[in-house]
């Protein structure tokens, strides 16, 4: 697992997950899901930080853009992805989230 550096509650950002270690020779991502959940803290609705679809970027990136978030809340992000072989691997990453007047 990955502890992300943190983002800010007013941030909107990319997020690159890199699968490219584990694909062999000529196996490429043919679709990925990402989720969240809450790892610390509270926020009944974890999913809402994750924007839009993800995008699928050579060789093995996963792209997933990452809005707002409640102050002080670690979300997990799991990414999931399913490989033209077709293996499946997954990523899991913490998110820490502040608002900018927390003391990070």
């Amino acid at each position: 697992m990955t502890v992300l550096a943190y983002k800010f509650t007013t941030e909107s950002e990319i997020f690159d997950f890199d699968f490219s270690a584990v694909l062999g020779t000529g196996e490429t991502i043919a679709s990925a899901t990402v989720t969240a959940t809450v790892q610390t803290g509270t926020d009944a609705s974890p999913s809402a930080i994750l924007s839009g679809s993800v995008a699928l970027t050579t060789p093995g990136h996963v792209l997933q853009r990452v809005i707002g978030g409640t102050d002080k809340v670690t979300y997990r992000l799991t990414v999931t992805a399913t490989t033209s072989v077709p293996n499946i691997y997954t990523l899991v990453a913490d998110l820490p989230v502040y608002a900018p007047t927390s003391v990070v």
